[in-house]
């Protein structure tokens, strides 16, 4: 019998707060996370930017960095709880971090993985799933509407928008718009 592929999930969180400041709806990453971990042996890896949190920075921005600090614990310990293992990586430059995991994925386990999911529409990524694609590994992305690139929508073999999985998965919004 053939071993079950796994599905790595590469998370980058400064395009989800990106989405956030777009529509102004705050997506449950927790939810998010699950949703995209369902159907296989998933891992996640998750890239935020830390930084401190200043006086300068609007409300809206202080509650989502005391979010991104939360994820340390809750996060990480609820997706655990229904066995989804997570990794977070704090980084001052989240792509660069997000490529050298693919591209370290891609070197040491390429025959085990079946699938990877990135979480951003940023075209920074487009390269490194390019050679994904050409390494026979099946390419997803999840992202804006407005923030997809659309060299990275060409290579995907397929796309999510955040806005229709939360038109279906209503459970995906922390807090809706207050604009």
């Amino acid at each position: 019998m053939e071993e079950e592929k796994i599905r790595r999930v590469f998370v980058d969180s400064e395009n989800l707060w990106g989405f956030q400041k777009d529509t102004g709806i705050e997506v449950d990453q927790i939810q998010l996370s699950k949703l995209l971990a369902k159907e296989r042996s998933t891992q996640i890896f998750y890239f935020f930017s830390p930084r401190e949190i200043s006086q300068k920075e609007t409300p809206e921005e202080r509650g989502f960095l005391g979010y991104l600090y939360f994820l340390f614990d809750e996060y990480r310990e609820e997706l655990e709880k229904v066995g989804i293992p997570v990794e977070i990586f704090p980084a001052r430059s989240v792509d660069v971090k997000v490529v050298s995991r693919i591209a370290r994925t891609l070197l040491r386990e390429k025959d085990k993985i079946g699938e990877i999911v990135l979480v951003s529409g940023d075209g920074d990524f487009s390269e490194i799933l390019e050679l994904a694609k050409k390494e026979g590994v099946k390419v997803k992305v999840v992202a804006g509407k407005k923030s997809c690139s659309p060299r990275l929508k060409n290579i995907a073999d397929e796309t999510f928008f955040i806005e229709d999985l939360i038109e279906e998965h209503s459970e995906l919004i922390l807090r809706p718009s207050s604009h």
